[in-house]
């Protein structure tokens, strides 16, 4: 008899809301614009949680896409109300992985 895998357990971002969440518990709501975040977490959704996703930040002139990439995450990672995902640069700045705290 076949069984069927569990699905993966990924978060949730519901742009119109602004809520991020993980397993039903909301993890971050954004009160005011925040349209670095929400654009890498609209691009993660988009692409159905893969681990990594490429920058999907458009550039900007004078302003250093690796910094600004960089910047992003550290605000994703920074006030959660539950602390259940953990965002991470690549290495040389030109993508963002996720993966769920313990």
């Amino acid at each position: 008899v076949a069984t069927k895998a569990a699905p993966a357990r990924v978060p949730a971002w519901d742009a119109t809301a602004r809520v991020l969440t993980w397993g039903g518990v909301v993890v971050k709501q954004f009160k005011v614009p925040a349209a670095n975040q929400e654009k890498v977490l609209s691009a993660f959704q988009e692409e159905g949680w893969p681990a990594s996703i490429y920058d999907p930040l458009p550039p900007v002139p004078g302003i250093d896409a690796k910094r600004r990439l960089h910047d992003t995450i550290n605000r994703l990672n920074r006030n959660q109300r539950e602390r259940r995902l953990r965002f991470y640069g690549n290495g040389n700045g030109q993508a963002i992985r996720w993966a769920a705290m313990s």
